[in-house]
């Protein structure tokens, strides 16, 4: 608005000097009115006494003028938009599509033959001559004897026992009292081992103390070899051999086997035992 007024002003001036360059009429009472009322404004425009609120108030009204045209202008769009949406649509609705339908019709022609057979009889005598034969059938009866021999099997089961060799087990340390357990190592027989005991089998937590209560040398294993054939060692240097001379004392144990009787199923166990009762 400001700079509509200054360019009325500006044209106003413009035409007035014009006038006076050419000689024209003095000019009518509009034009010096309009002239005087431009130079208002832009006094009023320039001039540094000028209300703010009227200047805040004038801005106000300009911002709000030119968010109008913007929303006019949007709004235009959004109806320009909407029309072509809508017109497409109908372009949409109203198209047409065409089926054509052939339709083929199939002649089939039947073709009959006739057929003539012409049968000739012919008459063949034939002459039958009977030749009789005489069959001798000579029946041969065969007699099978059998004879059935029954074979009776004895089996005879020897059990050799053995001298026993008792061993006495406790569960102290100095072998005092009654023997907690006694086992007859002679005839005594593991899974993986004969002629020996394991504590695994029976399913024992193990004795401390231990003597043997016939003549002879028996070894202990710190593991259970005579039940088991899973371990590197026997540990028969952990346990040691004892004899009847006095109570032996390992604080443990699994496995017991006579030193010279006893059989291992695992070869480097009776190598083992070999080396300890040596």
């Amino acid at each position: 608005m400001k700079c509509l007024a200054t360019f009325v002003a500006l044209c106003a001036l413009a035409w007035t000097w014009a006038c006076d360059a050419s000689g024209c009429a003095m000019e009518s009472e509009e034009t010096i009115l309009m002239q005087k009322k431009a130079s208002e404004t832009i006094a009023s425009e320039h001039s540094p006494h000028r209300d703010p609120w009227q200047h805040w108030l004038h801005r106000q009204k300009e911002r709000r003028e030119r968010w109008l045209q913007r929303w006019r202008w949007r709004q235009q769009m959004r109806g320009l938009h909407r029309r072509r949406r809508h017109h497409r649509r109908r372009r949409t609705t109203t198209s047409t599509t065409t089926t054509t339908t052939t339709t083929t019709t199939t002649t089939t022609t039947t073709t009959t033959t006739t057929t003539t057979t012409t049968t000739t009889t012919t008459t063949t005598t034939t002459t039958t001559t009977t030749t009789t034969t005489t069959t001798t059938t000579t029946t041969t009866t065969t007699t099978t004897t059998t004879t059935t021999t029954t074979t009776t099997t004895t089996t005879t089961t020897t059990t050799t026992t053995l001298t026993p060799v008792w061993v006495a087990m406790f569960l102290n340390n100095d072998c005092s009292g009654p023997p907690d357990l006694r086992v007859d190592l002679a005839n005594s027989v593991a899974p993986n081992c004969h002629q020996c005991w394991d504590r695994c089998q029976e399913g024992s937590s193990g004795f401390r103390s231990f003597i043997l209560e016939s003549p002879g040398k028996a070894a202990i294993s710190w593991d259970c070899v005579g039940f088991s054939d899973s371990y590197p060692n026997t540990g028969f240097e952990i346990g040691r051999t004892f004899t009847s001379a006095a109570c032996h004392n390992p604080g443990g144990g699994a496995t017991v086997a006579l030193c010279d009787a006893a059989v291992f199923g695992t070869a480097r166990y009776n190598t083992q035992l070999a080396n300890i009762c040596a």
